[in-house]
């Protein structure tokens, strides 16, 4: 594990100024967007994250062609938007499992390896059981409490944002930011644990939640009909106008 990072280090630090100061300072501000105000603009976020699942799709399945990254962005980015609420509960429960399953990497012994499918080979079946159970947990939440759902999935995704920009920040400066992270993990878990909690709490105080707004059918008003004359009053009128 600790060799996988020291290459990641080295990768990044080779990515030169001009690339690691705009991507860390990008990185930073939207994820402290998303991890404070991300369930307020739910489509905007939507769309962020579709475009980026779709490029991601695109890369790993159809290559690097320009016409197929387009398409796949576009496509998550529709997928994104019809099933927003799906689709936010299933990130939520995407973003768990990748935790229970970095936990697991950590407090297991998997050797040192620069291969990440080695590592996660290496995992015991109890891994990928948390893993998928607190998915499905996630999952089964987001039919009674999606709004909580929504605001844990904003707040995760931000604060890793933010974390990932630190990185990229710190290690231009010269710093090794990931190694004092892999060799301090409990107290940088329990700090990000703690952005998590504070940032999904923000977010359900101060994000309006979204009024149903009643529709009622407003009728014309009803005209009291004419009294009708009794036959009798009406039998004088007609002799009336006889004479």
């Amino acid at each position: 594990m600790l060799e996988m990072v020291e290459k990641f280090v080295r990768t990044v630090a080779n990515l030169g100024p001009h690339a690691l100061i705009p991507a860390g300072i990008v990185a930073v501000l939207l994820g402290l967007f998303i991890w404070l105000g991300g369930l307020g603009f739910r489509k905007a976020l939507a769309v962020i994250v579709g475009a980026v699942g779709g490029l991601l799709c695109a890369l790993l399945f159809a290559g690097k062609h320009p016409s197929h990254l387009v398409l796949a962005a576009a496509a998550g980015i529709a997928v994104a938007l019809i099933f927003e609420k799906i689709f936010l509960t299933l990130l939520a429960a995407a973003l768990l499992g990748v935790a229970a399953i970095v936990a697991f990497a950590y407090f297991h012994d998997v050797g040192d390896t620069v291969s990440l499918r080695h590592t996660l080979s290496q995992l015991p079946p109890l891994a990928w059981i948390a893993a998928a159970g607190l998915a499905a947990l996630c999952i089964l939440a987001g039919f009674f409490i999606w709004r909580f759902v929504s605001a844990l999935a904003c707040s995760i995704l931000g604060t890793m944002l933010v974390f990932a920009g630190m990185i990229l920040l710190l290690t231009y400066k010269g710093a090794e930011p990931l190694k004092s992270i892999a060799g301090r993990a409990p107290l940088y878990a329990a700090v990000f644990g703690v952005m998590v909690a504070f940032g999904a709490a923000v977010q359900l105080l101060l994000c309006p939640r979204c009024k149903k707004i009643k529709m009622t059918k407003i009728e014309p008003k009803k005209q009291d009909p004419q009294p009708t004359p009794e036959p009798e009053a009406e039998q004088k009128r007609l002799n009336w106008r006889m004479h």
